[in-house]
């Protein structure tokens, strides 16, 4: 056989590592100088070969050692540029590479950069200022994999990976899964990025102060979907934010993701100013854990559904909703917050639904409420809550199920509430609002029959209750019975039902009485 002809084993072995991306070389480009054929021939792979075979560009070919002493980053450049405009795979062996300066990508399209798993290959960020993996320009088709980027120091500044595309032409299809962020100031930051996928990331802080601003920060994003996303830190908290979602981003999803341990919130989306905040966000099964201020926060979004999600222990609020439009929280648990479990100070068109609130207020027992609608809030739907102190039993108690404030609320439904279970009461409806339902919610107790104080004639009564009553008018000398401005009785005695917001004028000569029913 041709000595100069690749063996047929050492092709085979190539082609089975083929499956699914493409065939990987030997984590010591030396080990691929020699393979011998059948017959004991030499027949070399070089690691040219391997690279214009299966597109596989190993580091250690341009002088990577991976022994944690050498600055790699020249080296890493000189493998990512060997890689044709078409596309190919940078591959990194086991081992920590160091890195004195960043590893900076800038418009490139169809390119992987994999290494053999979170434990086995580090890229360190050895000086302040480093940013591990830095994307610039429109990149396009990136894929990272199986790849740890972090530092094992604290620097001032610098990250672990950076996305800025451009404002006319976004980057686009990146697929980044299986990596670890750990121990940057910066561990992720993304801006005007579209169309992609993020799975099973973690950003850890081992390093107490390590991180120093937001742990996953992204602006101008869109149609980007994170799952398996997992923030926590075992050396204190987080210097700020879990995660930011600001600017106009467009179509985030968060799927099965955690927050632990922020210093500030666990998860916001913000609105920076100048920008119209972010629209149509999906968190779906995501955790809020142990942060020093509210587990979610809702600043200025439009469209954004929290479903089976989860705010616990944290300092502040379980759920803070401060503004936005069509903010939907279903299906979600607070629980032992240290102040309200849902709170909603702003925003327009907000549903609360299906949602478990028990065992807030561990700030000050009695101070704060399971949810809490605050001062010139309108159009807010609590509905099928359950508000309460029932999951566990603490010393510390939830003030009220449900609480509105008495300042400019109106157009509220809160109807069917289960709010058993709190230390003043199940409802503090202090809402001046004449268009609100609030009504048939368990645990509130009946107020039964009161009098009306008829005054001078044609008198009006309007329900402002907020639930559906019933009035009686019995006695005097009564000509006419009108509801809503159409007479419906010539005379009395007589019974009218009325729905929050409307009315009953009574004409007489000498005054009945008159007695309300709550329903």
């Amino acid at each position: 056989m041709d000595e100069h002809k690749i063996s047929r084993r050492a092709l085979l072995a190539a082609a089975a590592g083929a499956v699914g991306t493409a065939a990987l070389p030997p984590s010591n480009a030396h080990e691929a100088e020699s393979p011998r054929n059948q017959s004991g021939n030499g027949s070399a792979i070089t690691p040219d070969i391997y690279a214009s075979l299966f597109g596989v560009f190993n580091v250690r070919t341009y002088g990577a050692k991976g022994d944690g002493v050498s600055d790699e980053a020249p080296a890493i450049l000189a493998a990512i540029a060997a890689v044709p405009r078409q596309g190919g795979i940078v591959y990194f062996p086991p081992g920590v590479y160091l890195l004195n300066s960043s590893i900076t990508v800038n418009a490139r399209t169809n390119l992987s950069l994999l290494g053999a798993g979170v434990s086995a290959t580090r890229l360190q960020m050895n000086a302040n200022g480093v940013i591990v993996l830095s994307f610039a320009g429109v990149c396009s088709h990136i894929t990272i994999r199986d790849l740890w980027l972090g530092a094992m120091a604290s620097f001032a500044s610098g990250g672990s990976l950076s996305i800025i595309g451009t404002s006319d032409v976004h980057s686009d299809t990146f697929v980044i899964e299986n990596v670890r962020l750990q121990n940057t100031p910066a561990p992720w930051f993304s801006q005007y990025l579209d169309n992609s996928q993020i799975r099973n990331v973690r950003v850890m802080q081992t390093i107490a102060g390590a991180v120093k601003s937001v742990g996953m920060l992204m602006n101008n994003c869109v149609s980007t979907t994170f799952t398996e996303v997992v923030m926590l830190s075992t050396a204190g908290q987080y210097a700020s934010e879990g995660v930011r979602v600001d600017y106009d981003c467009d179509t985030i999803i968060f799927i099965n993701s955690q927050v632990l341990h922020a210093e500030t919130v666990g998860w916001r989306c913000a609105q920076t100013s100048g920008h119209t905040g972010p629209r149509l966000c999906r968190f779906t099964n995501c955790y809020a854990e142990s942060c020093t201020g509210s587990g979610w926060l809702i600043q200025a979004a439009r469209d954004v559904r929290l479903s089976a999600c989860h705010a616990a222990v944290n300092g502040g609020n379980g759920f803070e909703i401060t503004g936005g439009d069509s903010i939907t929280v279903s299906d979600s648990l607070a629980l032992s917050n240290g102040q309200h479990g849902i709170v909603i100070t702003g925003g327009t068109g907000v549903l609360l639904n299906g949602n478990t609130c028990s065992n807030n207020s561990q700030e000050a027992t009695a101070t704060y409420s399971g949810i809490s609608v605050g001062n010139n809030v309108t159009g807010v739907r609590v509905v099928n809550n359950r508000s309460g102190d029932f999951v566990i039993t603490l010393p510390k108690k939830q003030k009220h199920g449900i609480a509105v404030s008495s300042v400019g609320t109106d157009s509220l439904v809160v109807t069917g509430n289960d709010l058993r279970g709190n230390a003043t009461g199940a409802l503090d409806d202090s809402s001046p609002g004449t268009t609100k339902l609030i009504t048939r919610n368990i645990g509130v107790a009946t107020v039964g029959v009161s009098p009306v104080i008829v005054t001078s004639s044609p008198f009006t009564y309007t329900n402002k209750d907020g639930v559906p009553e019933v009035i009686y008018i019995t006695g005097g000398a009564v000509s006419a019975v009108a509801k809503n401005g159409v007479t419906i009785f010539g005379a009395g005695p007589c019974t009218i039902y009325l729905d929050p917001g409307e009315a009953a004028t009574v004409t007489y000569s000498i005054a009945p009485a008159m007695n309300k029913d709550r329903k």
